[in-house]
């Protein structure tokens, strides 16, 4: 599917486009918490909270989520995680990946960045 038709996709009918997740990226999102970001986080001192680890975990069957949550609880550092875990599980295992972030602020943008 190219991005066109994802985007078309996602704006025709959001909830459908959710639960399209295949088997393969629900297993590599969750490898990506319990292979890279967990023992990453350990390692530089700045691990997932409880919370942002069930919310990753709770992600795992959707394509898309909405993470909220009022300042200073984490979220652009967990959506850090999840974006470059995501990412490098996907390249370990030889495979393309997109995706995509966005917040609701030009700031929240720049700090995901």
């Amino acid at each position: 599917m190219t991005v066109r038709e994802d985007v078309l996709s996602f704006l025709r009918d959001p909830l459908k486009f959710a639960e399209g997740v295949d088997e393969q990226s629900s297993e590599l999102w969750l490898d990506a918490l319990d292979d890279i970001a967990l023992p990453l986080g350990i390692s530089v001192g700045r691990r997932l909270g409880a919370a942002q680890e069930d919310a990753w975990r709770k992600l795992a069957t959707h394509r898309l989520g909405l993470i909220l949550g009022p300042p200073g609880t984490g979220k652009t550092f967990a959506l850090s995680w999840m974006a470059v875990s995501y990412l490098l599980a996907r390249r370990n295992a030889g495979l393309p990946c997109r995706v995509l972030l966005t917040g609701f602020t030009i700031n929240s943008i720049g700090n995901l960045l």
